[in-house]
């Protein structure tokens, strides 16, 4: 038979969601979360640690000791450890971030107590040698020093840092000085305070004696939760860096906002979806389809920890960059003054559900979800209840969110490129 391509495909809505049955362990001291998929013939191990951005004295310790993990342990060479990894054919990543940070790696099931092995000697033994630290420290001054020529990073960055506020856990700033000042005592004493405590994510094909391996390489330590910290709003005031050196513009356009347990998280994804969430948004038909500013546009709320925060971001040509502004403010307007139709609602709701469905999609995958409500203080109930309260969404609610959290006075811009002519 052939295809048509004329005519779309039936779609057929969801009639629920089957959720992961994550086991839940205490094996020496340390929480251990499983899923395990025998239909797999591989595995996945994660160390989720209380060590981010927002228990460090400054960005900089939080970088680099995660990333001197890539630098060896205090039995072999980085050159030696990896080269026994690839030899299981495996690999590890580290993800520093602003609440947690977490070390994954990625093996053969076959393989699964060498691969531990291996693991555990990274995570208990990582070398923090003087060498290491300062080609490290070089590799990441120049890194920044390239990242401050974009002006991508320059615009998120300054949207960020002046939501939250310059000494916010979440607001502060990556700086060369504070890269260069770091020393292994630093490292070490983060190290010991942080990152030896944490939780283990295990996910794919184990071996039937996986808790016993386990006892074996691992043991944990308790940990005392630092206080939260409150910061003030800080006012929206437009921010602009300019200079030669750019070409184009990185337009930012946000504000500091809520997280997962806020009572309007779920419609305002619904309304942020209809903006600029998706390829179909107002958003990216307006500014990219209808005006041909941009390549891309987008718009998302970043849930964290703590809070959470809210941004509109773009680039365009220098001399496209208050029409693109007005652009943007118009669809929010229109938002903000108008009730969506039905139809661009259930379309915009049709494409969330069937990616978030789509993400529950293997074993690597369902542990993920899993993390996120762990590390975040939700029950795994919050999904099944993530895909209710967005069948109930209606269009009124999506110009109350925009009516209630996108109020022009409280929107900071952003904006890094070209010096004005």
């Amino acid at each position: 038979m052939r295809l048509d391509r004329k005519v779309a495909p039936p779609f057929h809505k969801s009639t629920g969601l089957n959720l992961p049955q994550i086991d839940t362990l205490l094996v020496k001291g340390i929480r251990v979360f499983v899923f395990n998929d025998q239909a797999a013939e591989a595995f996945k191990i994660e160390c989720v640690t209380r060590a981010g951005q927002k228990t460090a004295p400054h960005p900089a310790i939080n970088q680099l000791a995660f990333k001197m993990l890539n630098e060896g342990t205090r039995k072999q060479s980085a050159f030696a450890f990896n080269n026994a990894l690839d030899e299981l054919g495996s690999f590890f990543n580290v993800n520093p971030s602003l609440d947690y940070s977490s070390i994954a790696l990625f093996g053969l099931s076959r393989f699964f107590e060498e691969n531990l092995r291996l693991f555990s000697e990274l995570i208990y033994e990582p070398a923090f040698e003087d060498k290491a630290l300062l080609r490290l420290k070089e590799k990441e001054v120049n890194r920044l020093r390239l990242n401050e020529e974009k002006v991508n990073y320059v615009s998120a960055v300054q949207l960020r840092s002046h939501v939250f506020g310059s000494h916010h856990a979440y607001g502060r700033r990556l700086r060369a000085e504070d890269i260069d000042q770091t020393t292994v005592e630093d490292l070490q004493a983060f190290y010991e305070n942080h990152m030896r405590s944490f939780d283990l994510f295990l996910s794919g094909k184990l071996p039937d004696d996986f808790e016993v391996i386990l006892s074996r390489y691992f043991s944990g330590r308790s940990y005392e939760s630092p206080p939260l910290l409150h910061f003030p709003n800080q006012p929206p005031l437009p921010l602009v860096s300019s200079g030669d050196k750019y070409v184009q513009s990185s337009i930012h356009l946000g504000r500091r906002l809520f997280n997962r347990h806020h009572q309007d998280y779920i419609p305002f994804m619904m309304m942020n979806e209809i903006l600029g969430g998706y390829f179909g948004s107002r958003l990216m038909r307006s500014i990219r389809e209808k005006k041909g500013l941009t390549y891309g546009i987008y718009s998302a709320l970043y849930p964290l920890a703590l809070e959470g925060f809210f941004v509109i971001a773009t680039e365009v040509n220098g001399d496209k960059t208050e029409e693109t502004v007005q652009a943007i403010r118009h669809e929010i307007n229109e938002l903000r003054e108008k009730v969506c139709s039905e139809e661009e609602l259930e379309t915009a709701r049709n494409y969330m559900i069937g990616s978030f469905i789509n993400s529950f999609s293997g074993a690597f995958s369902e542990i993920d979800k899993f993390k996120t409500v762990q590390t975040n203080g939700l029950e795994m109930s919050f999904y099944t209840q993530y895909l209710r309260d967005l069948q109930q969404v209606n269009p009124a609610d999506i110009q109350q969110m925009a009516q209630q959290y996108l109020l022009p006075d409280d929107l900071t811009l952003s904006i890094a490129g070209p010096k004005s002519k």
